[in-house]
């Protein structure tokens, strides 16, 4: 239903306005690479210490002021080695957008070596599975880039080569044509082509969400035709684009009836009303931070867990797998009783039975006096196909006896695997990675990394919240449960699960108080948002005190049972990213 903002001209027209009127002039303090195509610049103004965030992920390639610390690896990457030597210390002369293309560019001056003053530009391309950073020096030479394209490419982005700017788009300014040049430019195509692609396609800066609320701007109708609205068309599209010359912007989040960021402008989206919630937010990088925040975390955590999730998916399947040949296995065992049966009616009627029959029908004494037909092997004597039976039946019972127990405890750990999976997918950071990561390593379902001598890290917190003044302790991983549920709880205190699937550990803390239904509600709306049902519209959770949950002998971590529950019918509850 929504088309994503692009970084398109107009959205980056805005951008470089806003940085111009907040770290223009400011020192940059320190240069860091949190991820491999992304580095973060803590700059220094008047008004206190910024951080820039500048990604040339292809996926989400932004540039914005930040609030978020990202952790830094241990060791710097080359490239950021090589912008503190070119950038620390330097200032911020100015922002451009050359040419209204997509690429903002921060011009530096700074001291090399020698103590001689340097002026250093570094060029965010958004363009993208083309996105990139480059550092130039001051004769557009290009020191160095996050991604190197060799001249095969048609523009070789690599040490040495002089900076070759990007192609602009073929399409025309159309503040320059003006009004009757825009007209004359739209009555080239057909009367019967939708508006809103006809400005994309001849028009630079506007991308196609743009250009839908231009079109709905024109005529109340996003998908209105050229036909009979050259003059409306025309009119909008030029007072977008005179309201973005100006400096007149409205940055947007845009929030889906879940309360999750889905999108970001740079403009108050008319396409928008009346179907997602549209919050204006006093900055566009704090629009792009509550959009990014979720939508580039959770597709990093993704790429950074792809490991984690396939080797959990294999032991699930394997699990999946041994449970579905066990249970055939019992399945096949109820044919015990049979054996014995027929092994106690060949004893009974031995003296009926001619040495060397095939088979022999008696009357059934276990069921009202039946006939039944006994298949004999005629090798064997009477006695001796009675033994031949209560052996299969022996055999047999020992069998239930070993694979029951192995099929329940194939089911515990496929439980607990799924629990884990659950968890994997809730994660939100590399410290709950590494949590989840080590906790399968303790449970020997994979390898530990050798990689020097690693710490036993201690659990992360977990999370905690307030609802009409009682806390509310939530588990993320296995470990964070058992801490949640044995170490921080007393046996008054309230805990919550969702019923029959995976899920966090949630805790009421009842500090000898009577917990209101409202509480026990809104707890039990997180439990549910934590857990395996977070997408589903009514979500049995399961609440008890303390006292009635505990762990049996040699559970996983965050295996329990528990009694005494009452349950309760719920909609998870999302927290607001933005207020």
């Amino acid at each position: 239903m929504c088309d994503h903002m692009p970084m398109d001209a107009t959205c980056i027209s805005c951008m470089v306005q806003e940085l111009s009127a907040t770290i223009l002039d400011a020192r940059i303090e320190k240069v860091s690479q949190p991820e491999r195509d992304e580095i973060v610049l803590l700059v220094r103004t008047a008004d206190g210490n910024k951080r820039l965030i500048i990604s040339a992920n292809p996926q989400n390639p932004r540039m914005h002021l930040t609030e978020k610390r990202k952790k830094n690896p241990d060791e710097a990457p080359m490239f950021c080695m090589l912008l503190r030597k070119h950038l620390s210390g330097g200032r911020i002369t100015s922002i451009s957008q050359p040419t209204a293309e997509r690429v903002i560019q921060i011009h530096v001056t700074a001291r090399n070596e020698m103590g001689d003053i340097t002026e250093r530009t570094l060029s965010a391309e958004f363009a993208g599975r083309n996105t990139n950073i480059i550092l130039l020096d001051a004769d557009g030479k290009i020191i160095d880039a996050v991604h190197h394209t060799d001249l095969s490419a048609g523009r070789g982005i690599l040490p040495g080569l002089l900076y070759t700017p990007m192609k602009p788009q073929d399409k025309a300014n159309a503040l320059a044509l003006g009004r009757e040049g825009v007209i004359e430019a739209l009555s080239t195509l057909s009367s019967e082509s939708q508006a809103h692609r006809a400005i994309v396609r001849l028009f630079a800066g506007i991308g196609p969400l743009a250009a839908k609320c231009i079109a709905k701007n024109a005529t109340g109708n996003e998908d209105c035709l050229l036909n009979g609205n050259l003059e409306k068309v025309s009119d909008a599209l030029l007072s977008f684009l005179d309201d973005a010359e100006a400096g007149r912007f409205s940055p947007c989040v845009i929030i889906d009836k879940d309360g999750l960021p889905v999108d970001y402008t740079a403009y108050a989206p008319s396409i928008y009303k009346n179907i997602l919630q549209v919050y204006p937010r006093a900055s566009l990088s704090a629009a792009m931070e509550d959009f990014f925040s979720v939508r580039d975390t959770a597709a990093r955590m993704q790429h950074k867990s792809a490991a984690l999730r396939k080797r959990i998916g294999h032991i699930l399947d394997r699990l999946h797998k041994k449970i579905s040949i066990h249970t055939e296995t019992l399945a096949e065992a109820a044919e015990m009783e049979r054996f014995k049966i027929y092994g106690e009616l060949i004893c009974a009627n031995l003296y009926k039975i001619p040495q060397g029959a095939t088979q022999v029908t008696v009357e059934n004494f276990y069921n009202q006096m039946e006939p039944i037909n006994i298949p004999l092997d005629k090798a064997k004597s009477p006695s001796q196909n009675a033994q031949v039976y209560f052996k299969k039946y022996r055999k047999m019972k020992t069998a239930i006896a070993v694979v029951g127990r192995e099929l329940e405890k194939s089911r515990r750990e496929a439980a607990y695997m799924e629990t884990v999976e659950e968890a994997l997918q809730r994660a939100e950071d590399e410290t709950a990675l590494a949590e989840i990561q080590s906790e399968l390593c303790e449970g020997g379902y994979i390898k530990e990394e050798t990689k020097g001598k690693r710490k036993k890290e201690k659990p992360s917190a977990p999370l905690e919240m307030t609802i009409d003044g009682f806390s509310v302790l939530i588990g993320r991983t296995g470990r964070q449960n058992d801490l949640v549920t044995f170490k921080l709880s007393r046996a008054e205190d309230i805990w919550l699960h969702v019923k029959n699937m995976p899920g966090a550990h949630t805790l009421i803390r009842a500090n000898r108080q009577d917990v209101p239904d409202a509480v026990v509600r809104q707890a039990a709306e997180y439990a549910a948002y934590y857990s395996a049902g977070r997408g589903s519209a009514q979500v049995p959770v399961d609440y008890t005190a303390v006292k009635n949950v505990w762990k049996p002998s040699g559970a996983a971590p965050g295996m329990v049972l528990y009694k005494g529950q009452k349950t309760v019918y719920v909609t998870p509850y999302t927290p607001q990213i933005v207020e």
